[in-house]
């Protein structure tokens, strides 16, 4: 979660109140309009479970220091990426991929946030391909770029897809957001 959030009633507030929200506000559908309150209703307790599922994750895999994977998930990227690659998704169950891609999506993200010191928030810009997903971004050097941790989760287990190319593909289109 960004410092500049502010948490009041499980609602997630990016911006303060005023003619800037009020215009925004304005130019989104009535659908748009839930769906943004319902994802920021659903972010705290999202962000909340993050941590100790990403830590449990690391643990489950039997990597070494499994908590640090909360400071540094640099060196977990080979680890995790060659225990996807060795694992047969192809028939794996609904609930399985679900389970995977949570656990993967948290750790992409975590590999943003400390990569490019950004955070996680939701999407609140209505011409956004991520509009109202969790995503993280607010990079300082790149600061209208953002990555969509859990659908690139998604995409990576279902192609069977390479970790370290999916992060590296991601990080390049950062860059290349300047």
């Amino acid at each position: 979660m960004c410092n500049s959030d502010v948490l009041s009633d499980n609602v997630t507030l990016r911006i303060p109140l005023g003619d800037l929200y009020l215009s925004l506000m304005a130019v989104l559908t009535p659908q748009q309009v839930a769906d943004l309150d319902r994802r920021r209703a659903e972010f705290a307790p999202f962000f909340a479970d993050a941590m100790p599922v990403l830590v449990d994750f690391c643990t489950v895999l039997e990597l070494a220091d499994p908590h640090e994977v909360l400071s540094d998930p640099e060196p977990f990227i080979a680890p995790i990426g060659h225990w996807l690659s060795a694992q047969d998704l192809s028939t794996a169950m609904h609930d399985d991929r679900v389970w995977l891609s949570c656990r993967v999506g948290y750790f992409i993200g975590e590999v943003f946030v400390r990569r490019y010191s950004g955070c996680w928030f939701v999407d609140d810009v209505p011409t956004s391909n991520w509009f109202s997903h969790f995503v993280v971004g607010r990079f300082p050097r790149f600061p209208n770029a953002r990555v969509a941790p859990m659908q690139m989760a998604i995409d990576l287990i279902d192609s069977s897809g390479d970790l370290d190319i999916y992060l590296a593909d991601a990080s390049a289109a950062i860059v290349a957001s300047t």
